[in-house]
């Protein structure tokens, strides 16, 4: 079964927004290795065990939360009608970079790519189409944080891109379109890649082009948000179903709130998993059960931060524990730095 995702179709990214706004009243009762914790909607939750720093999508526009105080912080104001739909964190936390789309004076939509610094100010546009067929998503860090890359779809023109942030010179990478990341080391670049018969990660040597599958595509129904580890040597990221077996549904075991069953106000409910670069099997990391969950790694490689329509979460990876930390949650992205 293959879906077709929002970041493949950018000029729905608005309607997007009005769906998780449109969640604003849901509370979070999640079981973590103690006592059940209770949310109160759009209040951030602390997380002073943790530390450092959550870059976000949120409500049409991008936040950070600091973990140790719960404090959080509008970056980027959202356009008069679209959204920012992706960031990250430069690799030393100092910078961000987000994509937006919006519908100028409500009829055109336009397509940017901005670097700011972290918290916000100094916005400069990278990337930027007023034709309403281009568009620039998921914008992430090259290493030596003097370029970017990103998925560039337009007319004859589907590939993922390396940007130079100096001359915005755009070079091709990869010829096809998928969700991506970039290793820390800079030798590698993972992709969902879908085809005709299914969606799989494809690893990608950046020095030689050589590519080899790391998930095959009959594995998942879907695949989504693939993250590198900070030693570059496993891949995060979430799934769905397989393409031998029903659609799952909630029990009331994983994320659901108070023990209710999942809505799936988006799509099949998605799970942790991780791989090795190296090949092996495929591991459950957290039973969630999320509407398009987007995952992304701690500094230290101890926990996932989980970002869903319902909530903004995080994961102890050794043995799929939940702390939440904001609820409602929303669609795009979720970063994570010291």
């Amino acid at each position: 079964m293959l879906r077709v995702r929002s970041w493949l179709r950018p000029r729905t990214a608005v309607w997007i927004l009005a769906i998780a706004v449109a969640g604003g009243g849901l509370a979070v009762h999640q079981h973590v290795s103690g006592p059940a914790l209770t949310l109160t909607p759009n209040v951030p939750a602390a997380a002073p065990q943790l530390g450092g720093r959550l870059l976000y999508t949120r409500g049409g526009g991008l936040w950070t939360l600091r973990l140790a105080d719960g404090v959080a912080v509008q970056v980027a104001q959202p356009p008069e009608l679209g959204q920012v739909t992706a960031a990250r964190w430069s690799a030393d936390g100092g910078q961000i970079v987000y994509a937006v789309h919006e519908v100028r004076d409500r009829r055109i939509p336009v397509s940017t790519v901005v670097v700011a610094d972290a918290d916000g100010s100094n916005p400069r546009l990278i990337l930027g189409s007023e034709d309403a067929n281009t568009f620039y998503q998921m914008p992430a860090w090259a290493p030596d944080g003097q370029h970017i890359y990103v998925v560039h779809t337009g007319p004859n023109v589907r590939r993922i891109e390396r940007v130079a942030l100096s001359t915005g010179e755009q070079q091709a990478i990869v010829d096809e379109l998928g969700q991506f990341d970039v290793a820390p080391n800079g030798r590698w670049l993972v992709v969902a890649r879908s085809t005709i018969t299914g969606i799989g990660l494809s690893l990608v040597d950046l020095s030689t082009g050589e590519r080899r599958d790391l998930v095959g595509e009959q594995v998942f129904d879907m695949i989504s948000s693939p993250r590198f580890d900070p030693a570059s040597q496993t891949i995060l990221f979430t799934g769905a179903g397989s393409a031998n077996s029903p659609v799952p549904t909630d029990t009331g075991s994983g994320g659901g709130f108070g023990g209710a069953p999942v809505a799936l106000a988006h799509g099949i409910p998605m799970n942790l998993f991780a791989v090795p670069i190296s090949g092996g099997p495929v591991r459950r990391m957290a039973t969630v059960n999320l509407d398009d969950p987007t995952a992304s790694w701690s500094p230290d490689g101890s926990h996932a931060a989980l970002f869903s329509y319902e909530v903004l979460q995080v994961v102890r990876l050794s043995d799929g524990s939940l702390t939440p930390l904001l609820t409602p949650g929303g669609y795009g992205s979720v970063d994570w730095a010291p």
